[in-house]
């Protein structure tokens, strides 16, 4: 078994994080980006996933295997008044680390961040429907299915897949 760390993000995992991010792109069926589409460069990206650990409405975490990078997890809220309340994550794992418990332990530390902040009431989520691994773990970790977009996504072998609209209130009423 191995150990796994989750660590606030520091830009010296910034290579590794881009590289982990072009391979679930590269993957062509976890996220929107196609690797055509994807044009963002080390130094944005890196900027980006800083400017997300700024913030007290958003952070980001590192995963780390045996010390070495294999995951991430960014949440991040809208600037408008309405939805400031709504913290919306995206979470990467490298494929051969899937199954691990990368995912939930960077849940787990982005839910116990929620809930510390009171700027975060709510933790939603979109994945698609044929990610059924992860719609089981996000179910396990106490999310609800809100709604679905169908037909939502489609891939260039023209199969469809819905999106799935999940959520968990994080903060008593």
């Amino acid at each position: 078994m191995s150990t796994i760390d989750i660590i606030n993000y520091s830009n010296e995992y910034e290579s590794d994080l881009f590289r982990i991010y072009q391979s679930i792109i590269n993957e062509k069926v976890y996220l929107l980006t196609d690797p055509a589409e994807f044009y963002m460069s080390e130094a944005d990206f890196g900027n980006r996933m800083e400017s997300l650990s700024s913030s007290g409405r958003e952070n980001t975490w590192i995963a780390l295997a045996n010390g070495l990078p294999a995951g991430f997890l960014f949440v991040q809220s809208s600037s408008k008044h309405h939805l400031q309340h709504v913290g919306s994550f995206g979470i990467g794992v490298l494929a051969e680390y899937r199954g691990k418990g990368i995912g939930q332990a960077l849940i787990v530390k982005m839910l116990d961040w929620a809930k510390k902040n009171n700027l975060i009431e709510k933790v939603a989520l979109g994945v698609f429907s044929i990610n059924q691994a992860a719609i089981h773990l996000y179910k396990k970790m106490g999310f609800v299915e809100e709604g679905r977009k169908v037909n939502e996504i489609k891939f260039s072998q023209g199969h469809y897949a819905d999106d799935v609209l999940m959520y968990q209130m994080v903060q008593d009423d």
